[in-house]
């Protein structure tokens, strides 16, 4: 018979510790994160033939992690990746592409940073005044508000607020 696990008393698992993402360039990568959603670069590993920069999203906790592999090292001294071009629809969403925002199965389609409710509409207008490409705020009924926006790597990234805990 199989365990199951209720409430999680299988593993005590505190959070997600990061989420390791392929850069296509670290400098605006990092440039993006930092400098217009304001994250803090947190850690700065080289090693091998891969460079990892962590950075925290802002509450003390969450981090997400560029990553290159097979690198080359630019005038900076940071490693940028020689990779294959991203797939809209295949590696990641093709919100905009022009597509209805699908990605193939084991993909990460999106990631969304949760905001307050009231602040959704300014952080927008903040994003788009930096010049950053913004949706709309969409209403999805009655579980949240969410925009969507891209970094550098064509990743599509979202700020979204639930209307209730769960």
């Amino acid at each position: 018979m199989a365990m199951t696990c209720m409430e999680n008393n299988c593993f005590e698992f505190r959070g997600v510790n990061h989420f390791a993402i392929m850069a296509r360039d670290m400098n605006d990568t990092v440039k993006f994160y930092s400098e217009i959603l304001g994250m803090k670069l947190v850690c700065d590993v080289r090693g091998g033939n891969s460079h990892h920069f962590f950075l925290e999203v802002g509450n003390g906790i969450d981090v997400l992690a560029w990553l290159s592999f097979d690198t080359v090292t630019d005038s900076n001294g940071l490693f940028n990746a020689q990779l294959p071009e991203d797939q809209p629809g295949i590696a990641r969403s093709d919100l905009f592409d022009g597509g209805s925002g699908r990605s193939a199965v084991g993909s990460l389609n999106h990631i969304c940073f949760d905001v307050p409710a009231e602040k959704l509409s300014e952080y927008r207008a903040l994003l788009v005044s930096k010049n950053v490409e913004c949706t709309g705020i969409q209403d999805e009924g009655e579980c949240r508000k969410i925009f969507y926006f891209q970094d550098p790597n064509n990743l599509v990234l979202a700020m979204g607020s639930y209307y209730n805990d769960f």
